[in-house]
Protein backbone atom coordinates (compact mmCIF):
# COMPACT_ATOMS: atom_id res chain seq x y z
CA UNK A 1 0.00 0.00 0.00
CA UNK A 2 2.79 2.16 0.85
CA UNK A 3 4.42 1.34 -3.09
CA UNK A 4 1.20 2.42 -4.60
CA UNK A 5 0.48 5.84 -2.68
CA UNK A 6 3.95 7.09 -3.53
CA UNK A 7 3.50 5.86 -6.88
CA UNK A 8 0.13 7.45 -7.30
CA UNK A 9 1.58 11.04 -5.54
CA UNK A 10 4.56 10.95 -8.36
CA UNK A 11 2.31 9.78 -11.28
CA UNK A 12 0.24 13.07 -9.77
CA UNK A 13 3.29 15.23 -9.53
CA UNK A 14 4.24 14.11 -13.03
CA UNK A 15 0.62 15.22 -14.59
CA UNK A 16 0.94 18.63 -12.48
CA UNK A 17 4.31 19.23 -14.02
CA UNK A 18 2.97 18.31 -17.17
CA UNK A 19 0.14 20.97 -17.27
CA UNK A 20 2.47 23.33 -15.92
CA UNK A 21 4.84 23.28 -18.46
CA UNK A 22 1.60 23.17 -21.38
CA UNK A 23 0.85 26.57 -19.60
CA UNK A 24 4.11 27.80 -19.92
CA UNK A 25 4.79 26.51 -23.88
CA UNK A 26 1.22 28.30 -24.48
CA UNK A 27 2.02 31.46 -22.88
CA UNK A 28 5.38 31.83 -24.53
CA UNK A 29 3.35 31.46 -28.05
CA UNK A 30 1.05 34.30 -26.82
CA UNK A 31 4.49 36.10 -26.18
CA UNK A 32 5.96 35.55 -29.13
CA UNK A 33 3.15 36.11 -31.18
CA UNK A 34 2.61 39.71 -29.23
CA UNK A 35 6.55 40.37 -29.98
CA UNK A 36 5.92 39.87 -33.50
CA UNK A 37 3.22 41.80 -33.58
CA UNK A 38 4.98 44.26 -32.60
CA UNK A 39 7.95 43.97 -34.57
CA UNK A 40 5.91 43.83 -37.63
CA UNK A 41 4.45 47.14 -36.06
CA UNK A 42 7.69 48.93 -36.01
CA UNK A 43 8.84 47.95 -38.97
CA UNK A 44 5.52 49.18 -40.54
CA UNK A 45 6.11 52.77 -38.14
CA UNK A 46 9.61 52.37 -39.69
CA UNK A 47 9.11 52.21 -43.48
CA UNK A 48 6.62 55.00 -42.92
CA UNK A 49 9.06 56.81 -41.35
CA UNK A 50 11.71 56.27 -44.52
CA UNK A 51 8.90 57.31 -47.08
CA UNK A 52 8.89 60.40 -45.02
CA UNK A 53 12.13 61.32 -45.29
CA UNK A 54 12.82 61.15 -48.52
CA UNK A 55 10.72 62.48 -51.82
CA UNK A 56 10.74 58.89 -53.41
CA UNK A 57 6.81 58.37 -53.09
CA UNK A 58 6.64 61.92 -54.71
CA UNK A 59 4.98 62.08 -58.27
CA UNK A 60 7.92 64.55 -58.97
CA UNK A 61 11.42 63.07 -57.86
CA UNK A 62 13.95 64.87 -55.86
CA UNK A 63 17.36 64.09 -56.01
CA UNK A 64 18.40 65.55 -52.86
CA UNK A 65 16.67 67.18 -50.08
CA UNK A 66 18.04 70.68 -49.65
CA UNK A 67 19.41 71.08 -45.84
CA UNK A 68 17.27 71.02 -42.99
CA UNK A 69 14.27 70.12 -45.06
CA UNK A 70 12.44 66.48 -45.53
CA UNK A 71 8.87 65.88 -45.97
CA UNK A 72 8.43 65.46 -41.84
CA UNK A 73 9.41 69.10 -41.68
CA UNK A 74 7.18 70.14 -44.19
CA UNK A 75 4.53 68.60 -43.24
CA UNK A 76 4.84 69.85 -39.74
CA UNK A 77 4.51 73.19 -41.14
CA UNK A 78 1.54 72.55 -43.04
CA UNK A 79 0.43 71.02 -39.62
CA UNK A 80 1.23 73.99 -38.08
CA UNK A 81 -0.64 76.84 -40.59
CA UNK A 82 -3.24 74.09 -41.34
CA UNK A 83 -2.50 73.45 -45.23
CA UNK A 84 -3.41 71.60 -47.58
CA UNK A 85 -1.05 68.19 -47.20
CA UNK A 86 1.92 68.28 -50.16
CA UNK A 87 1.36 71.72 -51.45
CA UNK A 88 4.95 73.26 -49.59
CA UNK A 89 6.90 70.00 -51.59
CA UNK A 90 4.98 71.08 -54.95
CA UNK A 91 5.17 74.87 -54.69
CA UNK A 92 8.69 73.91 -53.79
CA UNK A 93 9.46 71.58 -56.67
CA UNK A 94 7.28 74.20 -58.92
CA UNK A 95 8.98 77.16 -57.88
CA UNK A 96 12.39 76.18 -57.69
CA UNK A 97 12.79 72.45 -58.58
CA UNK A 98 13.54 71.44 -54.73
CA UNK A 99 17.54 73.66 -55.38
CA UNK A 100 17.96 76.83 -53.53
CA UNK A 101 21.70 76.75 -55.18
CA UNK A 102 22.91 75.64 -58.51
CA UNK A 103 26.69 75.30 -58.46
CA UNK A 104 26.83 77.01 -55.90
CA UNK A 105 24.87 80.38 -57.19
CA UNK A 106 22.12 81.22 -55.46
CA UNK A 107 18.95 80.78 -57.41
CA UNK A 108 17.57 83.83 -58.37
CA UNK A 109 15.38 84.67 -61.55
CA UNK A 110 15.29 87.19 -63.76
CA UNK A 111 12.45 89.04 -62.27
CA UNK A 112 14.65 88.74 -58.76
CA UNK A 113 12.57 85.90 -57.38
CA UNK A 114 14.89 83.83 -55.06
CA UNK A 115 15.31 80.70 -52.94
CA UNK A 116 13.73 77.83 -52.98
CA UNK A 117 10.32 79.31 -52.68
CA UNK A 118 10.90 82.42 -55.13
CA UNK A 119 10.44 84.89 -53.16
CA UNK A 120 9.99 88.51 -54.46
CA UNK A 121 11.88 90.84 -52.15
CA UNK A 122 9.25 93.35 -50.98
CA UNK A 123 7.45 89.66 -50.20
CA UNK A 124 10.00 88.24 -48.61
CA UNK A 125 10.40 91.76 -46.16
CA UNK A 126 7.02 91.50 -45.36
CA UNK A 127 7.50 88.36 -43.73
CA UNK A 128 10.23 88.44 -41.78
CA UNK A 129 12.70 86.06 -44.53
CA UNK A 130 16.19 88.12 -44.74
CA UNK A 131 17.89 85.09 -46.29
CA UNK A 132 15.01 83.45 -49.04
CA UNK A 133 18.15 80.76 -49.78
CA UNK A 134 18.05 79.01 -46.28
CA UNK A 135 15.83 76.17 -46.99
CA UNK A 136 14.40 75.92 -43.47
CA UNK A 137 13.04 80.01 -43.09
CA UNK A 138 11.91 80.17 -46.53
CA UNK A 139 9.74 77.13 -46.41
CA UNK A 140 8.34 78.72 -42.92
CA UNK A 141 7.87 81.88 -44.37
CA UNK A 142 6.22 80.45 -47.67
CA UNK A 143 3.65 78.52 -45.21
CA UNK A 144 2.51 81.71 -43.28
CA UNK A 145 2.21 83.42 -46.93
CA UNK A 146 0.14 80.55 -48.27
CA UNK A 147 -2.18 80.42 -44.27
CA UNK A 148 -2.67 83.93 -45.70
CA UNK A 149 -3.72 83.72 -49.05
CA UNK A 150 -5.87 80.48 -48.39
CA UNK A 151 -7.94 82.37 -45.40
CA UNK A 152 -8.37 85.89 -47.52
CA UNK A 153 -9.82 83.36 -50.93
CA UNK A 154 -11.98 81.80 -48.59
CA UNK A 155 -9.51 78.40 -48.61
CA UNK A 156 -9.73 78.04 -52.29
CA UNK A 157 -6.48 76.49 -53.44
CA UNK A 158 -6.38 77.28 -56.99
CA UNK A 159 -7.24 81.15 -56.17
CA UNK A 160 -4.41 81.00 -53.51
CA UNK A 161 -1.37 78.98 -55.67
CA UNK A 162 -2.62 82.09 -58.55
CA UNK A 163 -2.09 84.58 -56.38
CA UNK A 164 1.18 83.17 -55.25
CA UNK A 165 2.91 82.91 -58.61
CA UNK A 166 0.95 86.38 -60.14
CA UNK A 167 0.20 88.17 -57.63
CA UNK A 168 -3.11 89.03 -55.30
CA UNK A 169 -4.23 91.70 -57.39
CA UNK A 170 -4.40 89.62 -60.93
CA UNK A 171 -6.55 87.37 -59.00
CA UNK A 172 -8.49 89.84 -57.44
CA UNK A 173 -9.28 91.53 -60.47
CA UNK A 174 -9.85 88.31 -62.42
CA UNK A 175 -12.78 87.38 -59.44
CA UNK A 176 -14.18 90.96 -60.04
CA UNK A 177 -14.31 90.32 -63.93
CA UNK A 178 -15.79 86.95 -63.83
CA UNK A 179 -18.73 87.96 -61.30
CA UNK A 180 -19.32 91.26 -63.41
CA UNK A 181 -19.32 89.04 -66.91
CA UNK A 182 -21.56 86.66 -64.72
CA UNK A 183 -19.61 84.40 -64.17
CA UNK A 184 -19.18 82.06 -60.52
CA UNK A 185 -16.70 82.52 -58.16
CA UNK A 186 -14.42 79.38 -59.11
CA UNK A 187 -11.36 78.72 -60.86
CA UNK A 188 -12.75 77.11 -63.74
CA UNK A 189 -14.27 80.73 -64.44
CA UNK A 190 -11.75 82.78 -62.90
CA UNK A 191 -8.60 81.63 -65.02
CA UNK A 192 -10.40 83.04 -68.10
CA UNK A 193 -10.19 86.53 -66.64
CA UNK A 194 -7.09 86.90 -65.13
CA UNK A 195 -6.49 90.29 -66.83
CA UNK A 196 -2.46 89.43 -67.39
CA UNK A 197 -0.98 88.91 -71.05
CA UNK A 198 -2.53 85.86 -73.14
CA UNK A 199 1.07 84.55 -72.27
CA UNK A 200 1.04 85.05 -68.50
CA UNK A 201 -2.15 83.76 -68.19
CA UNK A 202 -1.37 80.49 -69.80
CA UNK A 203 2.05 80.31 -67.48
CA UNK A 204 -0.41 81.07 -64.37
CA UNK A 205 -3.48 78.17 -65.64
CA UNK A 206 -0.48 75.31 -66.14
CA UNK A 207 1.04 76.55 -62.64
CA UNK A 208 -1.84 75.88 -60.81
CA UNK A 209 -2.83 72.79 -62.61
CA UNK A 210 0.68 71.28 -62.19
CA UNK A 211 0.52 71.77 -58.65
CA UNK A 212 -3.28 70.51 -58.12
CA UNK A 213 -2.30 67.45 -60.07
CA UNK A 214 0.71 66.50 -58.15
CA UNK A 215 -0.54 67.28 -54.96
CA UNK A 216 -3.85 64.78 -56.19
CA UNK A 217 -0.85 62.40 -57.44
CA UNK A 218 1.11 62.66 -53.96
CA UNK A 219 -2.59 61.95 -51.74
CA UNK A 220 -2.63 58.78 -53.68
CA UNK A 221 0.75 57.69 -53.74
CA UNK A 222 2.02 59.02 -49.79
CA UNK A 223 -1.76 59.90 -47.81
CA UNK A 224 -2.37 62.65 -46.05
Amino acid sequence: NTRSTKMSISEMAEAISGVINQKITANCGILNSVNTRASNSNDVNYDLQERLRNSSEHSRKLGKWPDGLNDQYLQGLEDKYQLPRHILYNVMMQESGGKSYHDGVPVTSSSGAEGLFQFMPATAKQYGLTNPHDPQTAADAAARFYRDLLKKYDGNIEFALAAYNSGMGNVDKAISATLAAGGTNNWRDVREHLVTSSSNQEQVIDYVSKITDHISQDLNNIGS
